[in-house]
């Protein structure tokens, strides 16, 4: 096939389409995680806006989004046993010393230490308060704004946790 027809067919393909610019779009999500240190919610966003699809051609979700922020194999690594069952039984997730863990399998797409970065963010951001220091949260809280409201905690503890993170 000529060259000139080979660009043409690529042109001809959607942009819209992620499997087209993997690289960029995977490292756009890690950007924003870890420069601009935005909520998962906040980076589904620009990609459905642009729009950017997912592998299976699908509007990105908080799910898909966190799968990228947390797979190894954009890091080059293949992981699998993650979960297993047997039959007519419920799944189960494996702890990750069952895991088996080929590191290097192939070229990563997203460097180590931005990759350890993002975990280290998704991990404080799932990091679960005891109850005592849920109140103590609380009442620091109420002594600040001298309510308590729901919109108030959540908009407080988001600027709390961006701060701890930067």
């Amino acid at each position: 096939m000529p060259i000139g027809k080979v660009k043409q067919l690529l042109r001809s393909v959607p942009s819209r389409c992620w499997v087209c610019r993997p690289f960029a779009t995977v490292n756009q999500i890690y950007r924003w995680l870890v420069e601009d240190v935005l909520p998962l919610a906040e980076i589904v966003k620009p990609l459905n806006d642009q729009p950017i699809y997912t592998d299976l051609d699908r509007p990105w979700t908080y799910s898909t989004v966190r799968q990228v922020l947390t797979n190894e194999k954009y890091i080059g690594n293949n992981v699998y046993n993650r979960r297993s069952f047997k039959l007519k039984k419920k799944h189960v997730d494996n702890p990750p010393e069952m895991w088996i863990r080929k590191e290097g399998a192939f070229d990563g797409i997203v460097p180590v230490a931005t990759f350890m970065a993002a975990q280290e963010i998704l991990a404080e951001r799932s990091k679960k308060l005891t109850d005592a220091e849920l109140l103590d949260h609380l009442k620091a809280l109420y002594a600040e704004c001298g309510r308590l409201s729901g919109l108030e905690f959540a908009h407080r503890s988001a600027r709390a946790r961006i701060a701890q993170t930067r």
